[in-house]
């Protein structure tokens, strides 16, 4: 095959250089190849070889080469002088001379689910993937084991190599209250994480599956397996053990004027029932408590003791005992 550079002879016989251009890939097996320039009729032509050597007569406006058989970047350069003397440019060209690709492929040998491992291939020049990418180097989200194969196509040959993701699975775990999920001043719960993990560790609490706490507040358990992790976090609320006031005195002083429940509201479905002594009820309340007058049907019921039932609606025991209506 022949490469044609073309000259231009300057008239008035000065001198100019074109900058070097790559203008042939060759296979370092057989970097042989043939060269050609246009120039005007009669002319000889000057050519140069940096970094290999002619395999015909110099002066003709073609050249065979011979390039060296080591990979690299060499340098072509010619002259056309023409038949009244006038020198034209120094033209010159870059010949890349490469190897047959030897392809090697380099990446993460272990990644956790989640990650990104980043794969990248050397000793080819243009690389194509097996999942669709081109260039040396992929970005690939772990999920499962995989094999990768890229592939390398040059003047100089075919090569192929392939790379094995071994994906480990992220561990499995849960926070859980063993009991209550609020905690009541003077008073612990406890809190385990479930899961396949070999080790749980606690932030701020130390290594161990089960930890005993004595304050609201959220609280993060780390799980390894095989060296992957994942995170869980529980909340443990302030206590919300309810209160019931048994004793109040509706008189309109603006003082303990209603039959009170603290921390009631934590419950939206609680469901309060209040009865006489004989066994008349005389209140119900359904979902949000509205704390009770002591009236039953617009009048006031008359100073003694009743009985109060109340269901939280959260699946535990319901709360019950008598209260004390007094007035002044």
């Amino acid at each position: 095959m022949k490469l044609l550079l073309r000259i231009y002879l300057l008239v008035f016989c000065g001198l100019s250089i074109s900058y070097a251009q790559p203008i042939d890939t060759l296979c370092a097996v057989n970097p042989v190849n043939t060269y050609r320039v246009s120039g005007w009729p009669g002319s000889t032509y000057s050519w140069e070889v940096v970094g290999g050597q002619f395999l015909s007569a110099n002066g003709s406006d073609s050249i065979r080469i011979q390039w060296n058989a080591s990979p690299g970047t060499y340098t072509l350069r010619v002259q056309e002088i023409a038949t009244t003397g006038c020198v034209g440019d120094l033209m010159e060209a870059e010949v890349l001379i490469i190897d047959p690709p030897r392809l090697e492929v380099f990446g993460p040998q272990n990644i956790c689910e989640g990650e990104v491992a980043e794969i990248y291939a050397a000793g080819g020049i243009d690389y194509v993937w097996s999942n669709g990418d081109v260039g040396d180097t992929i970005q690939v989200v772990a999920g499962f084991t995989e094999d990768f194969i890229v592939t390398s196509d040059t003047k100089c040959g075919f090569d192929q190599a392939s790379f094995t993701l071994n994906v480990k699975p992220t561990p499995e775990v849960e926070a859980v209250p063993l009991g209550e999920e609020y905690v009541c001043p003077g008073e612990t719960v406890e809190i385990t994480a479930f899961g396949n993990a070999e080790r749980y560790d606690w932030i701020g609490l130390g290594a161990r599956q089960t930890v005993v706490v004595d304050k609201p507040g959220e609280y993060a358990v780390l799980a390894t397996l095989n060296r992957c992790t994942a995170t869980d976090t529980i909340v443990i609320d302030e206590c919300r053990r309810i209160i019931v006031y048994n004793t109040f005195s509706p008189d309109g002083d603006g003082v303990n004027d209603f039959f009170e429940i603290d921390k009631i509201e934590f419950y939206p479905n609680a469901r309060i029932e209040i009865y006489n002594r004989w066994g008349d009820q005389v209140y119900a309340s359904q979902g949000n408590y509205t704390p009770w007058d002591g009236n039953w049907q617009g009048n006031q019921l008359p100073v003694s003791s009743y009985y109060y039932v109340i269901d939280l609606g959260d699946g535990s025991e319901a709360v019950s005992g008598y209260l004390n209506l007094i007035r002044k």
